[in-house]
């Protein structure tokens, strides 16, 4: 068999392209000047679709090699952990990626800023009664809170305890201290000196009717030489008071802070 050898030759064709681009399903070519890449939907029923990829965290670039800051990609993996992920839009900031969320208010948070007044939805906790808020609101703090929404005024909020109610007003911004506040402290004491005292006796009672007489020689009752020694115990106590010079002022203790407003979100009519 005769082998036939053909030259090849190859065309080299540059192409510089310098323009936007539209891609739609219309007949419509108009691209926005605004816009590199122009996607446009006829009918307005299909969507861009992200490339979907399996991440294994959000410090890990796989399946990509780097970390390219601004890419997105839509994750279709679920990770545990701390760094893990879950099916999201995840963007990349060059070094890990960042889940994309949108964050929506829920009836009912709460929130604090420097705005005095009632703002998109969010109404100022001021103890006003809920028949006086718009129909939607309304019906949302009636259900929540009753008659009243409730008052922040010079209050904190906190978690409730299991003898708390929701919205009940509770403790205080000062204190007393009481006598059963103070420690139990006795004082004891041994006295060295001796108290002022008087002893008396009757040497020639007067109800002595035997008479004694004859030569004998007696012993006297008493003469100057006789002593008595006595010695007497007594238990007592002693009391004393020290006034303290106080007025009874209760004790302020609300801790410096930066006083803002609270709101509450209830949705917009």
């Amino acid at each position: 068999m005769k082998q036939i050898q053909l030259p090849l030759f190859a065309l080299l064709f540059t192409y510089i392209l310098n323009a936007q681009v539209k891609i739609t399903d219309s007949n419509d070519n108009k691209v926005n000047e605004n816009a590199l890449l122009h996607l446009e939907s006829k009918d307005q029923n299909r969507g861009f679709l992200l490339p979907r990829l399996s991440l294994n965290d959000i410090n890990s670039p796989y399946p990509l090699t780097d970390h390219v800051e601004g890419m997105v990609i839509y994750n279709i993996a679920t990770v545990s952990g701390t760094t893990g992920v879950q099916p999201n839009l995840y963007l990349n900031d060059g070094s890990k990626w960042l889940k994309l969320t949108a964050k929506s208010n829920r009836f009912g948070d709460i929130k604090n800023s420097f705005i005095k007044n009632d703002i998109n939805g969010w109404y100022l906790l001021d103890g006003r009664e809920t028949s006086s808020l718009p129909k939607n609101a309304k019906a949302i703090a009636e259900k929540l809170f009753g008659k009243n929404i409730p008052n922040m005024e010079d209050s904190y909020l906190k978690n409730k305890s299991s003898s708390e109610q929701i919205n009940s007003l509770n403790g205080k911004n000062s204190f007393i201290i009481e006598q059963v506040n103070l420690p139990d402290i006795s004082f004891q004491g041994i006295t060295s000196a001796v108290g002022d005292h008087t002893h008396t006796y009757i040497d020639n009672r007067s109800d002595i009717k035997k008479t004694i007489s004859g030569r004998d020689q007696l012993n006297p009752l008493a003469n100057s030489l006789t002593s008595i020694e006595s010695t007497h115990t007594e238990t007592h106590s002693h009391t004393f008071k020290m006034p303290l010079g106080g007025e009874n002022n209760p004790i302020t203790y609300i801790p410096k802070s930066i006083v803002t407003n609270t709101f509450i979100y209830l949705g917009i009519d």
